[in-house]
């Protein structure tokens, strides 16, 4: 007797109508604080020239240091599009497992573009990240890892359809609407992995964010999907996956959020990066090393996260977020790896080339998907010019549900993306608001609240920088 097919259709209209998406107190704290990481990534990467190219192919001024809204004509696809471009161009954005996605780079930009003069909630908002995040696991559960390995950037895929149920909910769509959002987005996403290292993977999350919104407004407006546009015959997810027969879900699940949340990264490059960068950090730390004291980094990876890495040495900061190689060396000339890191001169560096060659990094065959928890093992070894061997072997990156960061550490984090942008005050107050956002009665008021809070305009940053531009060429040097 063959094995009944999942209809993710039926499953999704039936996980809106038994409100089964989570809706608990931690559920809305971990959107809140993906809020307000996602938010300072927007901030630190739009000044990125990829950000202002897009700008410029939509018509739209250059809307750096600033979260774009929709409005003076920017339209609110358009405004999801540049956020989260910005969002993800720095690869200091979050992560998720099942998914293999960056999903708040796509999700945040989104709906903060519906939010824009909405008479929602804050804890609507909350709520509708969730699902779509939710949407996204249930998907990566059903898709990975045949969908990863085939090539496809899931953040384009997997989280775009997750985006457009969100998208929708927030819009206020039916049940019955969210599944024809969803199935028109099955029309819109889609990206691969041979774009990795280029300008164009953090468009990749942009386009993906458009998609979404466009998905929901489209299906708000009347316009409808084919109800087996997703796992149908000829349905997306057969031309994006392998073996789906093979799996043993005879229906669709949507893990918990609390259980498979958003992972945020402590480090601004490829999260394939991340248990290499914190075993360097803390073995250097532990024995008190410099850089001047190793002579050799070694480093064996899964051969699913050696995949998404680029070999060799980068010929600019888009492609060294995806060196090892330059990611190793980088932090260990300095303890740790930060924005700064990832700038043309700094790649351009004699002495940071020079120690890329200390690194040596090898691979090995996981076991199922390698992403998934106890998988995905990572061993480093430091030798030194003593003669010392230091190992290294661990499970879990920090930032992840094993390895949280503390607030502290996430506010850092979010003070260190404003800086970069020019912002020098204290942004705790701005942080806190953010995260604060489930207490908003109407989401219309968000802007304003953000910009009481401190965020500033982009008047004010400009004058604060082309003043302190002044003042260094009165000394005869600019600091950046």
């Amino acid at each position: 007797m063959a094995k009944p097919r999942p209809n993710f259709s039926k499953a999704l209209s039936l996980q809106i109508e038994g409100q089964r998406f989570s809706r608990s107190l931690q559920a809305r704290a971990i959107a809140a604080d993906a809020l307000a990481d996602t938010i300072g990534c927007i901030l630190a990467g739009s000044t990125d020239p990829v950000v202002a190219m897009a700008c410029r192919s939509l018509g739209m001024p250059n809307l750096a240091r600033q979260l774009v809204w929709p409005r003076n004509g920017v339209l609110r696809e358009n405004a999801a599009l540049v956020n989260a471009t910005a969002a993800h161009v720095l690869e200091f954005d979050d992560h998720e497992i099942l998914g293999v996605t960056h999903p708040s780079a796509v999700l945040v930009p989104a709906l903060l573009a519906l939010a824009y003069g909405s008479e929602r909630s804050g804890r609507d908002l909350l709520d509708a990240y969730v699902a779509g995040f939710e949407t996204i696991n249930c998907l990566g559960r059903r898709l990975n890892p045949s969908h990863y390995d085939m090539g496809w950037h899931s953040t384009s895929t997997l989280a775009a359809l997750g985006a457009a149920v969100s998208c929708s909910l927030l819009a206020g769509n039916s049940p019955e609407q969210t599944v024809h959002a969803f199935g028109l987005c099955c029309s819109l996403a889609g990206g691969t992995r041979a774009q990795f290292g280029s300008v164009t993977k953090p468009l990749h999350a942009g386009f993906a964010a458009h998609a979404a919104v466009r998905s929901a407004l489209m299906a708000r407006a009347g316009i409808t999907a084919a109800p087996d546009a997703f796992d149908g015959h000829f349905g997306l997810s057969r031309l994006i996956a392998v073996n789906l027969e093979d799996t043993p879900q005879t229906e669709y699940a949507f893990p918990l959020i609390e259980e498979h949340g958003p992972i945020i990264k402590l480090y601004p490059s490829c999260a394939a990066t991340h248990r290499t960068l914190d075993a360097v950090g803390d073995l250097m730390r532990s024995y008190q090393l410099t850089h001047e004291d190793i002579v050799e980094i070694m480093t064996e990876i899964p051969e699913v996260a050696a995949s998404a890495l680029l070999p060799g040495y980068p010929s600019d900061e888009y492609q060294a977020r995806f060196s090892m190689s330059y990611c190793a060396a980088a932090a260990a000339e300095r303890g740790e790896l930060a924005l700064e890191d990832f700038t043309s001169e700094a790649v351009s560096r004699p002495t940071i080339r020079r120690r890329a060659q200390q690194v040596r990094v090898s691979s090995y065959r996981g076991k199922g998907n390698s992403f998934a928890p106890g998988n995905y093992k990572v061993r480093t070894t430091i030798l030194t010019q003593s003669g010392g061997v230091l190992r290294d072997e661990r499970l879990h990156a920090k930032g992840t549900k094993d390895l949280p960061l503390s607030r502290n550490e996430r506010l850092a984090k979010f003070e260190n993306c404003l800086a970069k942008v020019g912002y020098q005050k204290s942004t705790s107050s701005l942080f806190e608001v953010i995260v604060s956002v489930g207490d908003l009665r109407a989401l219309g008021s968000c802007e304003n609240r953000f910009r009481q809070a401190g965020l500033p305009s982009p008047g004010q940053l400009s004058a604060k920088i082309n003043s302190s531009k002044s003042r260094e060429r009165g000394r005869g040097r600019l600091e950046c």
